[in-house]
């Protein structure tokens, strides 16, 4: 089928473009194989500079990160469960964070008071919970989720992972490469987990982009208000209400209660649309990073209306 701006929106086995949630680009391959032979940036320097209060620790990943923090605070205290705090307050929390819990032989709830010993707060999607500044961390242990949200601000305009003992980051989520975290600690925590090599890799591709981040962070501001526009025309909102310090991670948006999610998110996957349900709503995210263009929103738009006229994936 082709669309009124002449976009092919049928399905074509094998043949579908590939849009990633993540700001990475296949020739991000090649670029960052050229930033790592020529370049040797110090990107613990740099991200101390920028949490000037913390030590800092790089790993391959954000999981990794929660695993080192956790296994910290095993060596300080004992405790069996973890409780989880996300911004929406909904169902919604992401597998890579339970699946490490459990990992490590420890339980999770979605039960959340403050007589737990060990809280972690999940800054949704680029979007901050604020309920962080009303939380007493004398008698307990609290971790930022900020993997989706590198570069958001508390109202006071603190960054996301100053609030707390830890804090935990994914890079993939903010920078053009395909792997890399870092954790955030109010004592220094030694990474054991991961091949010094890949942590070099990590330190000089992010690096390299590093003098980047305001550009991107008004970027992904500017496209998610075309989103807000161009979905607006189906009288779509925002999930979260909007604020400036919010930097996306991605376009999360309410659908109507007869639109089948699971077939929706069958059908963008099969066209190379990387997206999902927020599960326990009736709601459902896009792409949106500082690579997304107004004319890949167009196409989701124009695959969205299709899908609703059709109800098939």
């Amino acid at each position: 089928m082709i669309s009124k701006n002449s976009y092919l929106l049928s399905f074509t086995e094998n043949n579908h473009p590939s849009f990633l949630l993540i700001p990475f680009r296949n020739e991000d391959i090649f670029n960052n194989s050229q930033i790592n032979t020529k370049y040797n940036f110090n990107l613990v320097k740099m991200l101390q500079d920028r949490y000037p209060d913390k030590y800092v620790t790089l790993t391959s990943s954000g999981r990794h990160a929660l695993k080192l923090v956790l296994e910290d605070i095993m060596n300080k205290i004992k405790y069996s469960e973890v409780s989880i705090k996300t911004t929406s307050d909904k169902k919604y929390i992401s597998s890579c964070v339970t699946d490490m819990i459990e990992k490590l032989n420890l339980r999770w709830t979605r039960k959340h008071h403050n007589s737990h010993k060990v809280s972690l707060f999940n800054h949704e999607f680029g979007y901050v919970d604020e309920s962080l500044n009303n939380r007493n961390h004398k008698n307990s242990f609290n971790i930022e989720d900020c993997a989706f949200s590198f570069d958001s601000k508390y109202n006071d305009n603190s960054l996301c992972g100053t609030k707390s003992q830890y804090a935990i980051f994914s890079l993939s989520k903010f920078f053009p490469i395909q792997i890399g975290g870092f954790l955030l600690s109010d004592t220094p925590i030694d990474n054991k987990l991961d091949d010094p090599k890949t942590i070099r890799y990590i330190s000089n591709v992010v690096g390299y982009y590093f003098n980047m981040i305001d550009e991107w962070s008004e970027s992904r501001l500017i496209l998610k208000q075309y989103y807000i526009e161009t979905f607006g025309n189906l009288n779509i909102k925002n999930y979260f209400e909007y604020n400036s310090n919010d930097v996306p991670g991605v376009f999360l948006f309410q659908v109507g209660e007869n639109v089948n999610l699971p077939l929706l998110k069958k059908y963008f996957w099969k066209r190379g649309v990387q997206c999902s349900v927020f599960y326990g709503e009736n709601a459902f995210f896009l792409p949106l990073n500082q690579f997304t263009t107004k004319r890949h929103i167009d196409y989701y738009y124009e695959l969205y209306l299709n899908f609703l006229e059709n109800n098939e994936a």
